[in-house]
């Protein structure tokens, strides 16, 4: 089911290159990961991903674009029961008025609209007014919801979710929203949330809120503030207070236990010391049920290049160690970089002696030609199960984008 509904869009695009379409942006890319697992044994192991994104906008007639996005990866060097692995992550048609008030998408699609982000395969419109009201509504199956059927169609009696957020933009920089989402598994209710969350800009300061409401258990699922205040020296400090209780559906056997929401509050100075040199800061306070966590990390960043310091204490351990990150442009087409982490830590704050970790990157990305580029590191790993392990990985990736027919002026997006 899986290679017919990729194989559909494929033949749709390729139906589309020589018909109307006036921009096609696609690619395609192969990585290659080789490491030594530990577990059950030693073995040496050798992975593959080969990923197709494709993209024809205008495709047939004006405003219709077609859109894929899918990968398949597998074991190279053992053969394993789900190899290989295919997901399609997204596969529609979407189609724009002309005046850009109307959108309408059908097929595998992700869909965030004010509720948490879902993969629908069905149905999504998009309205709006001048006045600035806008409205999206959507529709579909659910794909398979284990392991080696996370792609599959199912049918709507199998699961199924559907919901809307309406929007308001026509206060001066003030955007408000109201969500509402259901989810249903094998005919019965999984999750009902409905949702509020508003936005406000400015040149010296944002903010953002969001809260949702689980209908069914009667009870606040997620609330969330975050502010952010810019000065014209430039520097700017984020603000968040985040209070979250597990997203646990109905059908899952841990929905019977008594989850405990936590709260968290965030505060992340940066100072602009001189032009392309910044001190970059973060203070996190984590309150759970019986106990709590504070993390904090300084560091400064310059034209790209960054190192810092990171401590954690509390829920999870303590943890105290820095990072590092450094790259330097050879030529326009070559770049090398260095990633490094270095860590002490301890799960029971009451052990003696703290655990070392290690973990370093050495790569490049290389430009071999015209939208071709490549990519290699060599990392470098070392904790309590791997000491001193060395692994590999190598990206290729191809990108195209080409226009067909400039006079159409299409309104695909």
């Amino acid at each position: 089911m899986r290679k017919k509904f990729l194989t559909v869009f494929i033949v749709l695009w390729l139906a589309a290159i020589p018909s109307l379409a006036a921009v096609i942006d696609g690619g395609a890319w192969a990585e290659f990961y080789s490491y030594k697992s530990r577990f059950p044994q030693t073995q040496s192991q050798l992975c593959s991903l080969e990923g197709l994104r494709l993209g024809v906008r205008d495709a047939f007639i004006p405003g219709l674009s077609i859109f894929a996005r899918g990968r398949v990866a597998s074991d190279l060097s053992h053969k394993y029961a789900s190899d290989p692995d295919l997901r399609v992550y997204g596969a529609y048609l979407e189609y724009v008025t002309a005046n850009r008030m109307l959108t309408a998408r059908a097929g595998r699609q992700f869909v965030f609209a004010g509720l948490g982000g879902i993969t629908l395969d069905g149905g999504r419109v998009d309205l709006s007014h001048k006045s600035g009201l806008s409205f999206t509504g959507y529709a579909g199956t659910t794909p398979g919801l284990t392991f080696y059927d996370l792609d599959e169609i199912n049918s709507w009696k199998k699961g199924n979710a559907y919901g809307g957020h309406l929007k308001y933009k026509g206060l001066h920089n003030w955007v408000f929203g109201a969500s509402f989402q259901q989810r249903n598994f094998m005919d019965n209710l999984d999750s009902q949330l409905g949702g509020l969350d508003f936005s406000y800009a400015d040149k010296m300061c944002s903010l953002f809120g969001r809260g949702d409401y689980d209908l069914f258990q009667n009870r606040l699922q997620l609330l969330t503030v975050r502010p952010t205040i810019r000065c014209p020296q430039g520097h700017y400090v984020s603000l968040e207070y985040l209070y979250r209780r597990p997203s646990i559906p109905l059908h899952s056997m841990f929905s019977v236990f008594n989850s405990k929401p936590y709260h968290q509050v965030r505060i992340s100075p940066t100072m602009k010391l001189m032009p392309d040199l910044y001190a970059i800061t973060s203070f996190t306070f984590t309150q759970l049920k019986g106990d709590r966590n504070f993390r904090m990390s300084l560091g400064g960043s310059y034209l790209g290049q960054s190192a810092g310091f990171i401590f954690s204490d509390g829920y999870g351990g303590r943890q105290i160690g820095g990072f590092g990150s450094l790259s330097y442009n050879v030529t326009d087409m070559f770049e090398v970089y260095l990633h490094g982490d270095i860590f002490d830590y301890k799960v029971d704050k009451d052990e003696l002696d703290y655990t070392h970790s290690l973990a370093t990157v050495l790569g490049a990305n290389c430009k071999v030609v015209k939208n071709l580029q490549t990519r290699v590191e060599v990392q470098l790993l070392s904790n309590l199960d791997y000491k001193y392990d060395t692994r590999f990985y190598l990206k290729l990736e191809y990108s195209l984008r080409r226009i067909i027919n400039e006079s159409t002026g299409g309104e695909g997006k």
